[in-house]
């Protein structure tokens, strides 16, 4: 019996000496665990039952390691499980020698001895039929393979495993909740006749969408609040057919996902507007806020207008006339708020240069009448988004702060340069609030303050890095990510050493090499920055015991809504291609290992980036390169102006 289980790892063991992968990197280590667990005493069923578990567990591993390596990309999946396995085997073996603790019942130890017979059954009959390159396959074999085992651990540990698939934290309310929420707003619905309301009631009745309800009720909330706006009464006797067209209670088919989305947006566009407030806006402003309070209304009309064209329409997005309906109400409330922030701004930059504030205030009022201009206001709206942008972005740089604080260990990540960087942001901002009173969106000021900026971010991430005790650990119980050996402690001591450098080069004005250590920076150590956003993200891991939370891993499928569930494919590939970097390092094939680890930055890279949502850089604005003191905004239209 136990010859024949522990055969493929053994067989693994001639293996490594022509792959050398993860696989049999990993192989080697079960060998060498099994093979240092003492021999049962052959009158102690007890222990001849867990060693048997533990030989097959450790073949199950081997296999799921060599084939997920045989597969490749496809089977990722299989070689990050075996991977998970591997490293848990110390763990699951310690909670099975509980079987013999005294201070367990009798029928508990029963259960637990019943429960790992029925794996080794279960083992048998499976092997034989396990799928690697489909992970809603390899899901399912997993859990009918490993629940005996992970039952058998709740048993011992006296704690049920947790799923390694953690709920998401931005769809944490039920699908039953949101019906409940959606169907008592209905109910105290002033603004809906009893009759309107039983339809409406009858109609959510039948839907069992989440994502849809989860919409719709955006929709109802926005309607709730617009009845309560005494402005919008005459605009209110327009909702409830749109709402009952909405839900699906009129004649018409019911509204796809995206064009209530949509919906929703316009209808939370009208709160905004009723929220702006225009107190403290100078004379020559007011005039310009009842202009585009007006264009707004018009706007506004025109959606209501359409209304029945875009419940209908299955991509509104991809229609050109409701893409302009849309727009255009989107401009109109930007417009209206970046109007009420901007004695704010002129404020900020009074406090950086007096004479270069002035400069920018007379280019804002130009930028703001542009608006009322239809051939202007679209690049109006890009100067005016710009300057938002970055005086939103460089008012504060992280931990700005602290460095005025004269923190002693922030210091230190930046190579004791800390004085000579503050003094570097403070020229860095007058360049830039002159650079914008001569009309220059993009001149050297901006430049260096996205510079530092970006140093200082990167700051701000290794501090908190600094204060998660062990951000690999953080993550482990998870079951869409593995990291071999520590690595990401690796990381993080290459993470302070690049910040030294790059802020040295900084300090002393040398722009190529600072440039070059932030791109390294943001690269090389990509996989540490996906961490720390997975960790700053994501929900807080489960607690249990760490035979728990391994079985939790592999024996439990994922639910449907399960956290970043869709990424799962690009998550696999990242851990796999960090496996078999580590292998090749571990091997002494550098060159090898650093094309593989080029290869993981660029992939986690590009899920960071998705993951983090889109980035501003300081962009060109037609009419503000600076070469006019006193510019007039081109009526060049931008093809990717279109944020929202």
């Amino acid at each position: 019996m136990l010859i024949l289980l522990t055969a493929p790892a053994g067989r693994s063991a001639a293996v490594v000496q022509e792959d050398r992968g993860w696989a049999q990197v990993q192989a080697g280590r079960i060998d060498d665990y099994l093979y240092s667990l003492p021999f049962p005493e052959i009158e102690d069923q007890d222990a001849i039952l867990v060693d048997e578990t533990m030989q097959s567990l450790g073949a199950l591993a081997t296999s799921l390691l060599l084939r997920g390596q045989r597969g490749g990309e496809e089977s990722a999946s299989a070689l990050v499980a075996g991977s998970m396995l591997a490293d848990g085997l110390p763990a699951i073996r310690e909670s099975l020698d509980k079987l013999h603790s005294e201070s367990l019942s009798l029928a508990t130890r029963e259960a637990a001895r019943e429960e790992l017979k029925r794996f080794d059954e279960e083992y048998r009959f499976r092997m034989s039929s396990l799928v690697t390159p489909a992970p809603a396959s390899l899901d399912a074999t997993l859990q009918q393979l490993l629940s005996p085992v992970r039952t058998a651990i709740r048993h011992l540990d006296k704690a049920p495993p947790p799923t390694g698939w953690w709920s998401s934290p931005d769809r944490q309310v039920s699908r039953s909740d949101s019906r409940a929420e959606l169907a008592s707003l209905i109910v105290a619905a002033t603004w809906l006749t009893d009759r309107q309301q039983t339809r409406a009631l009858e109609q959510l009745d039948l839907s069992s969408d989440r994502e849809w309800n989860d919409v719709l009720l955006r929709v109802a909330r926005a309607i709730d609040a617009i009845s309560h706006d005494h402005d919008s009464r005459i605009f209110l006797k327009q909702l409830p057919p749109i709402f009952l067209k909405s839900i699906g209670a009129e004649e018409i088919e019911r509204p796809g996902r995206g064009a209530l989305l949509e919906l929703a947006r316009g209808l939370e566009r009208r709160n905004e507007f009723n929220e702006h407030d225009a107190e403290g806006l100078p004379r020559e402003l007011l005039v310009i806020n009842v202009r585009l309070g007006e264009l707004y209304k018009r706007a506004e009309r025109k959606m209501i207008e359409q209304i029945d064209i875009l419940l209908s329409s299955r991509s509104p997005r991809s229609d050109p006339e409701l893409v302009a309906i849309i727009t255009n109400q989107n401009d109109a409330v930007d417009a209206l708020q970046l109007l009420s922030v901007m004695p704010k701004q002129i404020e900020f930059f009074n406090g950086v240069d007096p004479v270069a504030a002035r400069s920018i205030q007379q280019q804002a009022t130009k930028m703001v009448r542009q608006l009322d201009d239809v051939q202007r206001r679209e690049d109006a709206m890009r100067a005016l988004r710009s300057l938002a942008w970055q005086v939103h972005s460089f008012n504060e740089l992280p931990m700005e702060q602290h460095l005025l604080d004269g923190d002693q260990e922030l210091d230190a990540l930046l190579a004791n340069r800390s004085t000579t960087i503050l003094e570097r942001i403070r020229k860095a901002r007058v360049a830039w609030a002159r650079d914008w009173g001569r009309g220059n969106a993009l001149g050297s000021g901006v430049l260096e303050l996205a510079r530092l900026n970006r140093l200082m971010e990167h700051v701000r991430v290794a501090r908190e890095l600094e204060t998660e005790a062990d951000p690999g650990a953080r993550l482990e119980p998870w079951s869409a990510w593995s990291m071999p050996d520590d690595r990401i402690r690796q990381w993080k001591r290459d993470m302070r050493d690049r910040l030294r450098v790059a802020a040295t080069a900084i300090a002393e004005e040398d722009v190529e090499q600072a440039d070059e250590q932030l791109h390294h920076l943001e690269m090389d150590l990509a996989v540490l920055r996906l961490a720390h956003l997975l960790i700053e993200t994501g929900p807080v891991p489960p607690g249990g015991t760490e035979a728990g939370l391994v079985l939790g891993q592999l024996a439990m499928p994922p639910e449907h809504d399960a956290w970043l569930l869709e990424h799962r494919d690009a998550l696999a590939s990242i851990s796999r291609l960090a496996m078999e970097s580590q292998a090749a390092r571990i091997d002494g094939r550098e060159e090898e290992a650093e094309e593989l680890h080029h290869e993981l930055a660029r992939r986690a890279h590009s899920l960071w980036a998705l993951l983090s949502g889109p980035t501003t850089n300081p962009v060109r604005i037609p009419g503000f390169e600076g070469t006019d003191p006193n510019p007039e905004l081109s009526t060049y239209r931008l093809r990717y102006d279109r944020r929202r």
